[in-house]
């Protein structure tokens, strides 16, 4: 996907018009209808401010990787690194509990063979 897609995708979910939206982020209503319409943009501070505002992740606002949307319980625990900093440890905690599961799985199969 594309900014313009995800950006127009997201203006219809929250119901906001390119104008509401371009006075909320202060940012040219124009600058909006460019990237609506599949430019690139010229600011990516500009981009920051939307995805703020739209709570999303900058990355999702350009790539459109859901994995990169920022669930709601984290959308106020700061920036996207900050955000993908706390999701990377809790996938990491979560594999090493079932690696930690894995050896005593192991040893009773070896006592169940002897």
């Amino acid at each position: 996907m594309r900014l313009g897609t995800i950006l127009r995708n997201l203006m219809n979910e929250k119901r906001l018009t390119s104008k509401r939206l371009a006075e909320e982020v202060d940012i040219p209503e124009g600058t909006l209808k460019t990237w609506l319409a599949g430019s690139a943009p010229r600011s990516l501070a500009d981009v920051r401010k939307v995805a703020r505002y739209l709570k999303v992740s900058f990355e999702y606002l350009c790539f459109g990787d859901e994995a990169l949307r920022v669930p709601a319980d984290l959308s106020s625990g700061g920036s996207p690194v900050e955000i993908f900093l706390k999701l990377t440890i809790v996938e990491a905690d979560k594999k090493d509990s079932k690696e930690s599961q894995q050896p005593l799985q192991d040893i009773r199969i070896q006592k169940a063979r002897n």
